[in-house]
């Protein structure tokens, strides 16, 4: 299905289209930081940083976005506080540019296998952590 929409920003307006299909991502992510922001009677919205490993290990950028109820919220939060690693499966979007990345929307959240160490995990988000130099 293909929805038109134009969004105006300061300067420039942009005409978009939108192409509404579920494809999904799923990795491994090592939480940065969750905030949860409560609105109306039973609904948040939680935004929060991330890193991922990709298929080779390599280590990016991701936000999180979630549209919840409450309870839900309490368990989003309880599960994946900052510095935890947890298996992420979700729909995503890709925004170009300085503002933009990757945001992975709604994911769920599941533990990590057995087999995968956090000290090992935690290493290779450390070492393959690309950070561009100035």
């Amino acid at each position: 299905m293909v929805v038109e929409k134009s969004y105006v920003e300061y300067t420039h307006p942009r005409q978009i289209s939108l192409w509404l299909v579920q494809f999904e991502l799923e990795t491994i992510l090592k939480i940065i930081e969750l905030s949860c922001c409560p609105f109306g009677d039973d609904r948040a919205d939680i935004y929060g940083d991330a890193l991922a490993l990709d298929g080779l290990g390599m280590v990016y950028e991701v936000n999180l976005h979630f549209g919840v109820t409450k309870q839900e919220a309490e368990a989003v939060m309880s599960l994946a506080g900052p510095g935890r690693i947890v298996m992420a499966k979700g729909c995503y979007s890709y925004i170009p540019g300085a503002g933009g990345g990757i945001t992975l929307h709604n994911p769920e959240f599941s533990a990590i296998d057995s087999d995968a160490s956090q000290s090992d995990l935690n290493y290779v988000f450390m070492k393959n952590r690309w950070i561009e130099k100035n």
